[in-house]
């Protein structure tokens, strides 16, 4: 390196000599609004577009401002709307600056909602980063024609550049080593006071040993084939995690409506059957026992949506519970009906994207998603009707995603072994921070409920008849 070389003290500049004359920089004045208003229009608005733009993003300096008094209130966990916005911004003394009250009013004039709002601040993130390629590229250029600068100097200077973008794109969140084991010890002393068990739990006690209860931030799939009894399964977790751990559950139904929802928890949690109460037929005895039972039920933990049908409206309509503090777990029946209306492409390729975008919905909202899902025909096609990862219905990135995967089965079901007609199987086949396991439970069919198996466990050992005809391909039975 030259030792006569000038001291760099070049600083990021805006002047518009650094742009071709006669051509505008990447900009969309139009989109910068619409972002602002749907912020000030819907809550749920600024929780989706934090992560993504900054304020110097925005083309217009009013805008920067503006989206800088958002940040403030969002910081504040203040409402965001015309009156906060315009006071925030008459405190840091830039209310005229922008244009006045008058101007922050207009910007909602033309939005109807928020509904777009995640792919507009990714548009935006484009032009802003195709204005710093234009600044960066400017700046460079200018190096290359100065025979002061060290040609070393300028290679750091692109690098330095290049880490700068991609880190617009993937900003650095790290957190410090001390930052994680704080986090660490907090779940330890939970998990002491909660029976060793710091997430959500199940409501199945040797499951949730294994499990240590659902936890944040973990992807869940529950898969079987058609008949297993897997909406009857998460329904009764769902009862359990609202009346009883008094937990916030948004369950999201896109197969069965909410009062056929409704009459399988009411025949589980009053242990009356299902056939009673679809046809209304109790006598005044069992209306009045009917009445006074059903008192739990009527809980506001249980969210249950039956007309959302969208992985857009489904990730929408929990941010906004989370955003009331009314969300602590999500359940979803059932993966392969939720519809991706602007993806374009196969149907597999479809899935993954939902999938992939499930994943980091429990990730950013820090709760357990907890999705049923399909299996394929090969189950019924093999001797043994143990399902296999290789069976996930549809997408290979399911398996990719999940941080656990069970199986669900009832053994009766395909006449296997003279099993009992109440034995279900659930069957742990990942289970990315833990151990796998197959765990008994006892199906109900009468009231469509499981439960802990409080029997003697079954023992395939004791009822195998012809071994050979019923083992899987690792020589386990079932």
């Amino acid at each position: 390196m030259s030792e006569n070389k000038k001291p760099n003290t070049r600083k990021k500049t805006t002047n518009p000599q650094m742009f071709d004359i006669g051509r505008l920089p990447s900009q969309n004045i139009e989109l910068e609004v619409a972002v602002i208003g749907a912020i000030m229009l819907e809550k749920q608005a600024m929780f989706l577009v934090k992560n993504i733009l900054r304020p110097e993003m925005f083309y217009k300096e009013s805008h920067q401002k503006i989206f800088s008094a958002c940040i403030k209130l969002e910081e504040k966990s203040e409402p965001i709307d015309i009156m906060t916005v315009s006071t925030q911004l008459q405190k840091d003394g830039e209310l005229e600056l922008i244009g006045g009250p008058y101007y922050i009013s207009q910007l909602t004039n033309k939005i109807a909602s928020a509904a777009n709002i995640e792919s507009h601040s990714m548009l935006l993130l484009e032009h802003y980063i195709k204005r710093e390629h234009v600044r960066i590229g400017s700046e460079l250029i200018t190096q290359g024609y100065d025979e002061t600068i060290d040609i070393m100097e300028t290679n750091e200077e692109i690098a330095k550049y290049a880490n700068e973008l991609l880190n617009i794109i993937e900003p650095n969140t790290q957190k410090s080593n001390v930052d994680l084991i704080r986090e660490v010890m907090k779940q330890m002393e939970f998990a002491k006071k909660h029976d060793g068990i710091n997430g959500v739990k199940s409501g199945f006690s040797k499951h949730d040993e294994i499990t240590n209860g659902w936890q944040p931030s973990d992807l869940i799939y529950i898969a079987a084939r058609p008949s297993m009894g897997k909406t009857a399964y998460v329904l009764t977790q769902a009862r359990h995690i609202a009346c009883e751990e008094k937990k916030d559950v948004a369950f999201f139904s896109l197969e069965m409506k909410g009062p056929k929802l409704m009459q399988r928890m009411i025949s589980a949690e009053i242990q009356m059957k299902l056939e009673k109460i679809q046809k209304g037929n109790l006598d005044a005895n069992e209306w009045t026992y009917f009445n006074g039972a059903i008192k739990r039920l009527e809980t506001d933990k249980l969210h249950i949506f039956d007309n959302i049908k969208s992985i857009q409206g489904i990730k929408s309509k929990c941010i906004e519970l989370h955003l009331k503090g009314k969300l602590d777990i999500i359940m979803i029946d059932y993966l392969q009906l939720i519809e991706h209306p602007s993806f374009q492409g196969n149907r597999e390729g479809e899935v993954s994207k939902i999938s992939r975008m499930l994943k980091l919905l429990a990730m950013e909202l820090n709760v357990p998603i907890v999705c049923l899902s399909q299996l394929s025909r090969k189950v019924e096609e093999r001797t043994s009707k143990r399902p296999q990862l290789s069976d996930l219905r549809d997408s290979g990135s399911i398996e990719q995603d999940a941080d656990v995967v069970e199986f669900l089965m009832r053994p009766a079901y395909y006449k296997m072994n003279n099993s009992p007609e109440d034995l279900a199987l659930i069957l742990i086949q990942k289970h990315r921070n833990g151990s796998l396991a197959t765990l008994e439970l006892t199906f109900t069919g009468d009231y469509v409920e499981f439960s802990d198996r409080e029997a003697k466990p079954f023992s395939p050992s004791n009822k195998v008849q012809n071994v050979e005809q019923d083992e899987d391909e690792d020589g386990t039975p079932f």
